[in-house]
């Protein structure tokens, strides 16, 4: 008596095979183009400057720009129409790097193309950012800053903005 050792016919098997690999191939592209959340996440892509602006006598701001790319969460606040979450780190002149806050609250919700930025100082030293400049701010001092941009979502340096106040 004589078995028939094959478990699928060879039919059977190439469908199966062609399946599975469609099947993979549509997982890869869910999971590159967003359709399935989690797998991978997307940076943000966004264009910022950064420049010296002067608001009145001897008062000078960093002004951000946010010039094409993504619309962006700001760090802190409660905005949620971004695609990610950014943080925006200032070092100043002397040399150790801090967080800037949020200094009045944002009211669009997000971040986004044509939108402006200032960064200022208040009395103690601390930087904080707004969508508006406010009155208690301090007179940046002359000399050469840096503006880094970061995406906390993925943890991924996005810019990295020298800025000279005159």
């Amino acid at each position: 008596m004589t078995y028939n050792e094959r478990g699928l016919s060879e039919c059977v098997a190439q469908i199966l095979i062609a399946f599975l690999v469609i099947l993979v191939t549509l997982l890869i592209i869910g999971a590159m183009t967003g359709v399935i959340p989690g797998l991978l996440q997307k940076t943000a892509f966004i264009v910022v400057t950064a420049t010296p602006y002067q608001t009145g006598d001897e008062t000078h701001v960093i002004l951000l720009y946010h010039k094409q790319g993504d619309k962006v969460n700001l760090n802190g606040t409660s905005q949620t129409d971004g695609v990610s979450e950014i943080a925006i780190m200032l070092t100043p002149p002397s040399g150790s790097p801090v967080l800037v806050r949020p200094g009045t609250t944002i009211k669009s919700t997000a971040w986004g193309p044509g939108q402006y930025l200032v960064i200022y100082e208040t009395p103690p030293g601390t930087y904080l950012y707004s969508d508006l400049p406010t009155v208690d701010m301090e007179i940046l001092k002359s000399d050469d800053y840096t503006v880094q941009i970061i995406d906390t979502k993925v943890n991924v340096l996005l810019h990295t903005l020298p800025v000279k106040i005159p």
